[in-house]
């Protein structure tokens, strides 16, 4: 089982705070990009539509290399080093991109901003579950809402500027004001002056291994589908379909910044339970026809909380070990190249069958969370934020 250890809590300060803020912004908005920016790629490298796809995954790529490093520079180099560094590499793929004069030079930016995005991603989250004591569940969701708030933010930009080029050199000049809050800040190690804890493998961890990667999978995949089964299936244009979508990530944004106030009064354990729930009934809803565009709204709403405060959860069972954080976070990366094959699986061509194949996967998800919390039974502390 994981070994049950009280979380050691470190000083903070606004700068901190700021920059995991704006960190998440950042990479929430790159994330974002791709989707508007792919036309000005194709357009600028003569690529055809497959071949744009290589851009995001190579995102992907560098995201999961740069994640699974981080245990062992994070425990070598120090937190605040790493996030410099991981920034440092964020603003140099992204001018990069801005300024490539050959498709081949656009691919290596967009994996070296993959690299500097992994870190960032896998390292504030750490910091964010950790660091900030009975209250890391309520700065971790608010930080997973910036996230979600550059996804918004980031296609906008795009659309304001009219030229991806502009837009990740604009990006690029961000990041260096995030260095700067970085190297101003009192970051330090989550846990200091402990050593590194063994990654010990059992029933426990590879539930939320299991979890977080089905997590991914059911909002992932919701998203992805929701456009598809309101266009193809209800008969809504596909400028209804995208406003709706729209509605879902903002309905996640909500739902992190509801569960940072509802994690004050909550553990983290019985947030996590009742969001999947939630879940289920939220996608169940989508089987009716006048209720499906508000019900995927509900469904982002739910699925806010789960991710960071489940993140909080597994933090306090492990003391805020790097080496499981990131084996999360990779598994969480992968569950979002999984999620289009799964609900294809499920569904197949039908859209009509949509629904049934998203309320089916949130179901497994609940059921899964219900295992999780047998399985946890003499090893969590009620952790209230």
């Amino acid at each position: 089982m994981i070994a049950h250890v009280t979380v050691s809590t470190v000083a903070i300060s606004k700068s901190v705070v700021l920059s995991g803020f704006l960190g998440f912004l950042l990479i929430g908005a790159v994330q974002a990009f791709y989707g508007p920016a792919q036309f000005g790629l194709r357009e600028s490298y003569g690529v055809d539509a497959v071949s744009v796809g290589v851009f995001s995954s190579l995102l992907f790529a560098g995201s999961v290399i740069g994640i699974s490093s981080f245990p062992i520079l994070e425990r070598r180099c120090g937190l605040k080093t790493v996030l410099l560094g991981s920034s440092l590499l964020l603003a140099l793929g992204m001018m990069g991109v801005a300024l490539a004069g050959s498709w081949g030079l656009a691919l290596l930016s967009v994996l070296v901003i993959g690299l500097g995005f992994g870190g960032l991603d896998v390292g504030f989250n750490l910091h964010f579950a950790t660091a900030f004591g009975a209250r890391s569940a309520t700065y971790s969701n608010v930080l997973n809402a910036m996230f979600g708030l550059g996804s918004v933010l980031g296609p906008l930009l795009i659309g304001l500027t009219s030229d991806y080029r502009q837009t990740y050199a604009i990006s690029a000049g961000l990041t260096l004001g995030l260095m700067a809050l970085i190297a101003s800040s009192r970051l330090r190690s989550s846990v200091p002056n402990a050593a590194p804890a063994k990654l010990h493998w059992s029933w426990l961890l590879g539930l939320f291994v299991l979890f977080f990667f089905l997590y991914v999978v059911v909002e992932v995949g919701t998203a992805g589908a929701q456009p598809r089964h309101l266009r193809d299936a209800l008969g809504y244009s596909e400028q209804a379909a995208a406003f709706y979508n729209a509605l879902f990530w903002s309905g996640l944004t909500v739902g992190r910044l509801l569960g940072a106030a509802v994690a004050l009064r909550v553990s983290a354990q019985r947030l996590v339970l009742t969001s999947s729930l939630l879940l289920v009934v939220a996608l169940a809803l989508t089987h009716v026809p006048l209720l499906a565009p508000f019900a995927y709204t509900l469904a982002g709403i739910a699925c806010g909380p789960i991710f960071p405060t489940g993140l909080v959860w597994l933090s306090g069972l492990t003391s805020g070990n790097a080496a499981v954080t990131s084996l999360i976070v990779a598994a969480a990366s992968l569950g979002g190249v999984a999620a289009p094959f799964a609900v294809a699986a499920l569904a197949g061509g039908n859209a009509n069958v949509i629904p049934s194949a998203l309320t089916a996967l949130a179901v497994a998800l609940a059921l899964l969370n219900l295992s999780l919390l047998w399985q946890a039974k003499g090893v969590t502390r009620d952790a209230r934020v």
